[in-house]
């Protein structure tokens, strides 16, 4: 496939913008999402939310967060269970078959980490929850149409999700490279859409409130347009993404916490100092390693502005 002139690839805004208008919603933040998705949990038989957004932008990351805060604010477990839709069979959504001998018949046996009435009754999950079917759009055909029972009566073959469990899904928009298979009308019309959007001034609150390193917390703040890298992406290249950013902040609070155990002796009290020049030092060490998580050009920008 032919790629774009440098005047015609389309920007971050640009594919937001496009995104919101294919699905006919308004785009919203990760701020917005997470109110949104809370009123979906309290509203569990109004039917199944979808997110939409780019890969990395932090949708299965803030459905988590919102079951968790639901649970602080409720004081009870609030469960979240992530499926994986695109490493599913359609097996596994319907269930097993299994003879029934007693009435000459057959009977599902649903998959254990569905959250069924049955299952809620014997305390296998809390009795409110989101069930999270991820990359809706990358899973097969089949996949799909057993997902449709789930999404639209929240059942499972012969077994209900129980009834404080709200169902969401997810998926990446199409176009921009993305290889997913196209919703039908039906599909569609069984969700509610939220179509988040990349946003650097609340993902840097975000990152503040989650300990994220503090040298990316100020190198976005001071390069906004770092957060993500559309160009990239659309060039099939490894691109900078909000979960990126966050990899990398992992992997930077181990090479700085290993400096400061190298230092120290092994002497908590001590006080040791890191300039960022000196962490600037250290990722060019690792520099093939860091630039896996957000390409090479995005790490070149990132260590100059530490030095």
């Amino acid at each position: 496939m032919a790629k774009a002139s440098k005047d015609e690839r389309i920007t971050l805004e640009g594919m937001q913008t496009t995104m919101g208008e294919q699905y006919g919603v308004n785009l919203i933040t990760l701020n917005t999402a997470e109110k949104n998705i809370r009123l979906a949990l309290d509203l569990p038989d109004t039917g199944a939310f979808c997110l939409v957004g780019l890969s990395g932008v932090g949708k299965t990351d803030t459905v988590r967060h919102v079951a968790k805060l639901a649970s602080e604010e409720l004081g009870e477990p609030v469960g979240c269970v992530t499926l994986m839709l695109s490493q599913l069979s359609e097996g596994d959504l319907q269930g097993l078959p299994y003879p029934d001998k007693t009435n000459n018949t057959s009977v599902r046996y649903p998959f254990k980490a569905l959250p069924t009435q049955a299952a809620v009754d014997r305390g296998d999950f809390p009795k409110r929850g989101i069930l999270f079917l991820d990359e809706l759009n990358r899973a097969t055909r089949e996949v799909q149409q057993s997902a449709f029972q789930l999404i639209g009566e929240k059942k499972c073959g012969d077994s209900d999700i129980a009834e404080g469990w709200v169902v969401g899904c997810a998926i990446n928009p199409e176009g921009g490279d993305y290889m997913v298979n196209r919703m039908d009308p039906a599909m569609i019309n069984r969700m509610c859409f939220l179509a988040i959007r990349a946003d650097a001034g609340v993902w840097l609150k975000w990152a503040e409130k989650h300990k994220v390193n503090s040298c990316v917390v100020d190198f976005i703040a001071a390069n906004a347009g770092c957060l993500y890298d559309i160009e990239a992406q659309g060039d099939g290249k490894v691109f900078a993404s909000p979960r990126s950013w966050v990899k990398l902040s992992k992997a930077l609070d181990k090479l700085i916490a290993n400096i400061y155990l190298e230092r120290s002796g092994g002497d908590s009290n001590k006080e040791i100092e890191l300039s960022y020049d000196e962490l600037s030092r250290v990722i060019r060490d690792y520099y093939s390693y860091l630039g896996g998580y957000i390409g090479s050009n995005n790490l070149a920008i990132f260590t100059n502005f530490m030095s």
